[in-house]
């Protein structure tokens, strides 16, 4: 379950930076 937790937070990092750069 922690690991799913880190998983998503990781994915949420990932997809806030390719939205900034994108920007």
């Amino acid at each position: 379950m922690l690991g799913f937790l880190d998983a998503m937070i990781l994915y949420h990092q990932v997809l806030s930076a390719n939205c900034q750069r994108s920007l």
